[in-house]
């Protein structure tokens, strides 16, 4: 069975639907306050050139995985992380006072495809993903110029879930604070020379991806959730 998952303002999103709760990541006592870094990359190395950020702070993990933030104010900060052939990352991390604390990052592989755009409806097929954009859907693409779709389809089932962003709790509709399950996820970013493409308003595009859960008896939809890069929450 395939699901139909509709995007309808805003495109560098991952998509989930609802309750797991992860442990959080683990904290070391230490004169310091910051935070280690350990960045895991599955079966595939970890490119050179890997960045690692936090607010100001920007450094490479080359050989290897590890990388430590010292001098961190106690709180909570965004930990960005960009490796070729991997999703981007983004969490919140907590720094307590007089401690290191340890996070372990789980990259996601993606997949990308450039594509020159004509004007005309774009159709891209994949094993697990079926996507189509229809002709005017992005701000600022131009006929002529090439358009890169990097993609991940999550196989929720798998360790692969500990990649996602945030730590799976969520803000609902009235407000009140809930931790997700998923049934299917995914990964889609539209760039166009270096930059990131917005959908215009009113525009949409369609995702299709396998439903990864029990059907119940009558069930015809299954809720999306997008993750807001700001506030580190799902919504």
């Amino acid at each position: 069975m395939r699901s139909s998952f509709l995007i309808l303002s805003f495109l560098s999103l991952i998509f989930f639907a609802k309750c797991q709760v992860f442990e959080p990541s683990t904290a070391s006592e230490g004169p310091e306050t910051g935070v280690f870094v350990i960045v895991d990359s599955g079966s595939k190395p970890l490119p050179e050139g890997s960045a690692l950020q936090i607010g100001e702070i920007r450094k490479l993990a080359n050989k290897m995985p590890m990388v430590v933030f010292k001098d961190l104010t106690p709180g909570d900060h965004t930990l960005l992380v960009n490796a070729s052939g991997f999703a981007p990352y983004q969490s919140l991390v907590t720094v307590p006072p007089g401690t290191i604390n340890t996070v372990i990052v789980r990259l996601l592989p993606s997949i990308s495809s450039d594509i020159e755009y004509d004007g005309t409806e774009i159709k891209l097929y994949d094993t697990s993903m079926d996507i189509k954009i229809p002709p005017g859907t992005f701000e600022g693409l131009k006929e002529g110029e090439t358009l890169t779709l990097r993609r991940s389809h999550i196989n929720v089932k798998s360790d692969m879930l500990h990649a996602m962003p945030g730590d799976f709790s969520a803000t609902a509709l009235d407000g009140n604070s809930v931790q997700l399950e998923s049934f299917g996820a995914f990964e889609l970013t539209a760039l166009s020379g270096g930059r990131e493409l917005q959908i215009k308003e009113g525009k949409s595009i369609q995702v299709l991806i396998p439903f990864q859960g029990e059907v119940k008896p009558g069930q015809t939809h299954a809720t999306l959730w997008s993750f807001h890069e700001k506030s580190g929450k799902w919504k």
